[in-house]
């Protein structure tokens, strides 16, 4: 028997990649891993407005050519997807309110991304964690050339200067693998 209205649990379970700093396809262990693990992905970027909020000190903390570079960006990332047969959803509100929108007019099961350590990135995925408590979240690191848990420094205690970091780091570690080839 058919229903014209079918339940949620009808479709098939589906990923999204949130990109958020990173629009990377190639060597983005979070989107390799999403592909590996799901037939069906949603790939979403959200623009805050916060990154372009003007600040006590008087200035925007983001100016105009930093939204355009972020235009580029973001306008190249879904170009290169649709040419892969994927498609890029740009959400204009904040991802707080578009992903938990997305969650359930896809059924959204699982949500991949690269991890942050800055505060309001975190503050941001926190939130975004909290309005969507059933849904499995698989977040990765993706920011540096050695993996953040291979270097010999907690992100607390890493040398300011590039020489500090350099010599122990590449005596101590190896850069990871492409996750493609994983």
């Amino acid at each position: 028997m058919h229903s014209e209205n079918p339940s949620i649990t009808d479709y098939p379970k589906t990923a999204l990649v949130w990109f958020k700093n990173d629009l990377r396809l190639h060597d983005n262990e979070a989107l390799c891993q999403a592909i590996a693990d799901f037939d069906q992905i949603i790939f979403f970027y959200g623009i805050e407005k916060s990154l372009f909020k003007k600040l006590n000190l008087g200035f925007r903390k983001a100016c105009s050519n930093r939204f355009l570079f972020l235009k580029q960006s973001v306008l190249n990332l879904q170009k290169n997807l649709e040419n892969l047969g994927g498609h890029l959803l740009i959400g204009v509100d904040s991802a707080a309110e578009s992903i938990p929108e997305l969650v359930t007019e896809y059924n959204i099961n699982t949500i991949y991304g690269e991890c942050e350590y800055a505060s309001e990135e975190l503050q941001l995925i926190d939130e975004v964690k909290t309005k969507l408590p059933n849904v499995a979240w698989n977040l990765y690191w993706g920011k540096t050339l050695y993996h953040i848990d291979d270097i010999p420094f907690t992100i607390e205690k890493i040398p300011l200067s590039s020489k500090a970091y350099r010599i122990p780091a590449s005596k101590e570690s190896t850069p990871r693998g492409d996750p493609l080839k994983l």
